[in-house]
């Protein structure tokens, strides 16, 4: 990305936060490895496993960055209907072709432990989740 920026631009972009900061992420990972198996599980963790905000500015610094801003942005994932937010999540992710090989029954006590695991984020108006990010402004 530094490479194609011209001198004095900004690069801006966001990474997850580590797993701690996204129940969300954590419960579908860890849903999908007890129900599909390790790597399901893995490929949904994967957004979440770079964020450390000190290792995100030494790659920038080390790509020709400078003047590297990093803040904590909190977002919000709403939904008013969780179970069904969770089958259209899962169906477009990596591991869609993972999900359809479970039946029915499997696919609804995967969805109905991921919504025993998000219970504390379920409200009168639905899901109500953390999702939280790094943003980070860098200068070419």
């Amino acid at each position: 990305m530094r490479r194609v920026l011209a001198p004095g631009r900004r690069l801006a972009l966001n990474i997850s936060r580590a797993l701690e900061y996204n129940p969300y992420i954590r419960a579908l990972a860890d849903g999908l490895e007890r129900h599909i198996g390790v790597e399901a599980g893995n490929s949904m963790r994967a957004p979440c496993s770079f964020g450390d905000a000190e290792v995100l500015r030494s790659l920038l610094v080390q790509a020709g960055f400078s003047t590297i801003k990093i803040r904590i942005s909190l977002l919000t994932i709403r939904y008013p209907t969780p179970a069904a937010f969770i089958h259209g999540q899962l169906a477009a992710t990596p591991v869609a072709d993972q999900m359809a090989t479970l039946d029915e029954n499997g696919r609804e006590a995967l969805v109905n432990e991921i919504l025993a695991a998000l219970h504390g984020y379920i409200d009168d108006d639905g899901l109500a989740a953390p999702y939280e990010i790094h943003v980070a402004l860098a200068y070419a």
